[in-house]
């Protein structure tokens, strides 16, 4: 067994006695707030540590471990209001010879602790919160520490709730666990603040709401419906059949095609008409919020492909006659054959995550049509199952409490064909954390799992087939909640995705959770992308939409270096895949090569990005199409990569070059002229979709030059044969802060062609 984290080299009588100096002022403060009649009095602060402490640890100091945050931000409580007990043994510590590392008792604790600090009103109570309070009492959420069991969680709330009485308060719901203790009041001003002191109390908020109360769309009636429509490509939804007669589709399922013909058919469900709205109006649940039109494009060309199975209607099925893979490749060669259609969204996956070493003849002939026909075809990942009864995931891990650790696990790989290397593949984020009935009324006991634009919990991680990318993106697909007795709400109206149905009480729009929620979302993205670039191939519409992408703040709070298994590139947006503007401009275009070689591009800077100090990026996004093999180790013919050169002269980057594309490890320069692009070439290896960038805060240097260098290489694997490559680069600089510049002005005059480099 391992001895635990080692303490940062210290001197132990310094450290002390700041760590001491640290606590005397935190007891002060907290001894300084008004102690409210009836409460237990106790100390609560904050330690920041350099590494982690075991709750033992924490326990044998007397103190209650009540938090533990990501960056060892640790929350705990000491009983009374006295000098807590740490306090005799940090003078121990203290005690040591000053010199560095002597020996000190209890350094194997106080030496992780980097600092001591209150944890007070403000931290429970935001002023904002209190002065709304001020002019007209509303209802306010208040989260009590976690207790170490039931009898402890009672008296807690006991305490809060006859200070709230006190402060004629009134009390509407009360959720009682031990793990998640809740107050639902109706206050003021004035008792909030007084509220914000009692220890206890972990925080005080407005009760969560959803981003579209469902009062807003169940009820809602035709002679209410307001759509603009705007001519686009159309979009070929592989799903089940789509409801007729829907108002807000009508003549925009342009045509209705089931594969293969003369199959039998169950009766459909709500997927595919769910699926078809979002693929249309890319965002329902905005327009019902705000009350606005609702906002089309395009058209899509129905292929019906799955049916709900007899015995499970929540789940679905191929046709059982032949493969699925014959299946989907007759459905999208016909729509691509007789409709015209390149954008394809295909929401089925298998229940099972990818588990290798070979992906299915699905996932496989996805990748040759997309190769040989140019499409673009989105693939959710899957959904991590969940009982929903037990609210346990498949390995065993419970929904919420051990959210998000398990969505790395195992279970939680992509299921297949979202391993299609070709294909994008799109995982899950929650629009909302505000349960809601129907009738748009929350329930204090009901309690959303993930966090707003974090990762819904069902959502899947990758790698993929060979540890490549997935899922490349991530959008809109629900959230789940857990219910006071335990078990998972559904549906769930508050926190689910809304979009068109049917049902038989007339109701014309559905809610719902799931991975083939936000599928659909991202192929409207990538039928703006072309219908703004009709000529464009697919890899150019794959680079545009990951160059628009980035990875929401909760995602990168919770899963830091794995950021790039669970949301890829991140969230894309509409207009940054298909506008360039003065302050975020687009530099794009097609090329082939031969494989095994490197192409150089040049990338113009403009002054107005060189001269000031100022937030600023550029990302650079390569796409490309290799072909696969399933039966080979390396499942891609190719791989491709990139390096951006600066303060270089092009004979300094063709001699650094000449000879990487033949496999020759010649030496490249360092970060000086060869920036660090985040994320690493790691995060995207294997992968046909790849972005990488570089942001700065302060200006970049002149002396750089006014002309960067994109240096391509593609190195082919053993089994594939020697040709040309074809990709698409898209590289994006944007200006952050400033507004009064316009790159795409300069630019205009300064494009020019990339240079081949071949081998020596």
């Amino acid at each position: 067994m391992g001895s635990g984290p080692r303490p940062p080299v210290r001197n132990p009588r310094r450290h002390g006695q700041k760590l001491t100096i640290d606590l005397t002022a935190t007891v002060a403060t907290t001894q300084a707030i008004q102690v409210v009649e009836g409460v237990d009095p106790a100390l609560v602060f904050r330690i920041r540590t350099a590494s982690r402490l075991t709750l033992e640890q924490w326990q044998s100091r007397g103190l209650e471990l009540l938090s533990e945050g990501g960056d060892w931000d640790y929350v705990v409580l000491s009983p009374g209001d006295g000098t807590p007990r740490i306090a005799a043994e940090l003078a121990r510590y203290a005690a040591a010879p000053d010199r560095e590392k002597a020996k000190a008792t209890l350094s194997s604790f106080f030496g992780l602790i980097e600092a001591i600090e209150p944890y007070g009103p403000e931290d429970r109570l935001a002023d904002d919160v209190a002065k709304a309070l001020d002019g007209q009492p509303g209802p306010v959420d208040i989260l009590i520490w976690a207790a170490p069991d039931a009898t402890e969680a009672n008296k807690r709330i006991g305490q809060v709730t006859a200070a709230i009485q006190a402060q004629n308060g009134n009390i509407t719901a009360t959720d009682p666990r031990a793990r998640s203790p809740v107050i639902r009041a109706v206050i003021d001003g004035s008792a909030a603040r007084l509220l914000a002191s009692i220890p206890v109390i972990e925080l005080m908020r407005p009760p969560v709401l959803p981003f579209v109360d469902p009062a807003d769309w169940r009820d809602i009636r035709v002679n209410e419906l307001e759509s603009e429509h705007r001519n686009g490509v159309p979009i070929g939804v592989l799903d089940d059949a789509i409801a007729a007669g829907h108002p807000l589709l009508g003549t925009l399922v342009s045509a209705s095609r089931s594969f293969p013909a003369g199959h039998a058919w169950q009766q459909p469900g709500p997927h595919g008409t769910m699926v078809a709205g979002l693929a249309l109006y890319g965002d329902l649940e905005t327009p019902l919020r705000d009350h606005q039109p609702f906002n089309s494009a395009g058209s899509v060309v129905q292929g019906r492909v799955i049916e709900p199975r007899p015995t499970q209607p929540h789940l679905h099925q191929f046709p059982q006659e032949q493969p699925e893979h014959l299946t989907v490749e007759e459905a999208i060669v016909a729509l691509n054959d007789d409709h015209d259609v390149r954008v394809f969204v295909l929401c089925v996956t298998e229940v099972d995550p990818y588990s290798g070493p070979r992906v299915s003849l699905l996932t496989e002939r996805l990748d040759d049509l997309i190769r040989e026909r140019d499409l673009i075809v989105v693939i959710p990942t899957g959904n991590h199952g969940t009982d929903r009864t037990t609210a346990q995931m498949s390995n065993g891990a419970h929904v919420l409490h051990d959210y998000p650790d398990y969505v790395l696990d195992e279970t939680g790989r992509v299921s297949e064909p979202a391993t299609a290397a070709l294909a994008v593949t799109v995982g899950s984020i929650a629009r909302s954390a505000g349960p809601a009935n129907l009738a748009g009324v929350t329930h204090i006991g009901h309690i959303a799992v993930a966090p707003v634009d974090g990762l819904s919990p069902f959502s899947r991680s990758g790698p993929g087939a060979h540890k490549g990318m997935k899922p490349e993106l991530v959008h809109y697909g629900g959230n789940l909640v857990l219910r006071p007795d335990g078990g998972v709400a559904s549906p769930e109206s508050g926190t689910g995705v809304v979009s068109l149905a049917l049902d038989a009480d007339g109701r014309m729009f559905g809610v719902g959770s799931g991975t083939s929620y936000a599928a659909p979302r991202v192929a409207r993205i990538a039928a703006d992308v072309l219908d703004a670039y009709p000529d464009a191939s697919g890899n150019l519409v794959r680079a545009l939409i990951g160059l628009s992408a980035s990875v929401p703040e909760p995602i990168k709070a919770a899963f830091d270096k794995d950021v790039c298994r669970v949301a890829g590139h991140g969230l894309p947006v509409s207009s940054g895949a298909s506008v360039s503007t003065g302050l975020r401009t687009v530099l794009m275009g097609e090329y082939t090569m031969d494989t095994d070689t490197v192409a150089i591009h040049p990338v113009p800077i403009p002054t107005a990005f060189q001269s000031v100090t100022a937030a600023r990026s550029i990302r650079i996004a390569l796409a490309f199409d290799p072909p696969v093999r399933r039966t080979r180790r390396e499942y891609l013919a190719g791989e491709m990569k990139f390096d951006l050169l600066r303060a270089s002269t092009l004979d300094q980057v063709q001699s650094w070059y000449r000879n990487q594309g033949a496999g020759i490890a010649a030496k490249l320069p360092g970060q000086r002229q060869r920036p660090k692009l985040e994320p690493g070439r790691e995060a995207s290896a294997n992968s046909t979709l790849i972005v990488r960038g570089v942001r700065r805060q302060q200006a970049f240097d002149p002396h750089d030059g006014d002309t960067y260098y994109l240096a391509v290489t593609h190195s082919s694997r053993p089994w594939a044969s020697h040709g040309e490559q074809s990709y698409a680069v898209a590289v994006a600089l944007e200006e952050e802060e400033r507004q009064d510049v316009d790159l795409y002005a300069e630019l205009q005059q300064r494009v020019r062609p990339r240079i081949r480099v071949r081998p020596g």
